[in-house]
């Protein structure tokens, strides 16, 4: 029952924090945003010393796959006389906490690099490259979690939702912006290690993932706008809402062609 409140609580916090993030809220809780989607987005160039940090993560975290057991043991153990055996789980909300204000802040006067859905296809592209690659990975690799509960230990998928985001954000709105997300994912990747769901190379892996599909989802939005026509005009209205009666938020889309 208490776990059950505690989950209740961290997703109340987490709809609280998008929803207040910004002060051009209304009253009447909620808000449009239309938009052009033939936009000046700035291209993201691909070029080699993008690729240093996410494959700098990605090998140090495969380095540690059946290998360095003391130092992981070590290490989970340091996390384990913290939490006393008394795990919070507020890390299965806040994974996504990045990719909502993803998407949400454009919404609320926070200026982007791009359209909203321009930013909902680099979006989904990465995610769709970052979960797929993931599963894959723990589908080859097997690795045992820390607690024993199951062999799909690496990547740590969690670590992956969170770092996505938050490059996401970074690209989208700026360092200043995106250290917020990055300080959210981290958390995310430290909560993984307190919760002894996760090695620490599980986390640095999924972390490099996350940054790598992120920047994968822009290298592709041109491109993938060309192929789908969105380079023509074409406007959208966007309305995000809040159900105070049943606690519920969501986002309405709409575009005429």
């Amino acid at each position: 029952m208490l776990n059950k409140i505690k989950h209740k609580i961290s997703l109340r916090i987490i709809c609280s924090v998008v929803v207040l993030s910004s002060l051009h809220i209304s009253a009447a809780s909620y808000a449009t945003d239309t938009c052009n989607i033939h936009t000046d987005s700035t291209s993201y160039s691909i070029s080699a010393r993008k690729f240093i940090a996410p494959a700098v993560l990605i090998g140090v975290g495969a380095m540690g796959v059946g290998a360095f057991t003391g130092v992981k043991h070590s290490i989970n153990r340091n996390f384990s006389k913290c939490s006393d055996g008394h795990y919070w789980h507020g890390d299965e909300y806040l994974r996504f906490a990045p990719a909502a204000a993803y998407l949400s802040l454009g919404l609320f006067g926070i200026k982007g690099r791009n359209s909203f859905s321009d930013r909902l296809l680099a979006g989904t592209t990465a995610y769709i490259c970052a979960i797929s690659v993931a599963g894959a990975l723990k589908h080859i690799v097997k690795e045992g979690r820390p607690d024993g509960s199951s062999n799909n230990s690496f990547p740590s998928g969690h670590a992956v939702i969170a770092f996505t985001g938050a490059e996401l954000i970074r690209v989208e709105y700026g360092n200043a912006i995106g250290a917020a997300g990055y300080a959210v994912a981290v958390g995310v990747g430290l909560l993984r290690m307190y919760n002894n769901r996760h090695w620490y190379n599980d986390v640095l892996a999924g972390a490099g993932l996350g940054i790598l599909s992120a920047r994968v989802g822009y290298w592709l939005l041109p491109l993938e706008r060309r192929m789908l026509g969105l380079d023509k005009n074409h406007n959208c209205t966007v309305m995000p809402f809040w159900n105070p009666y049943v606690q519920s938020a969501g986002v309405s889309f709409s575009m005429n062609f």
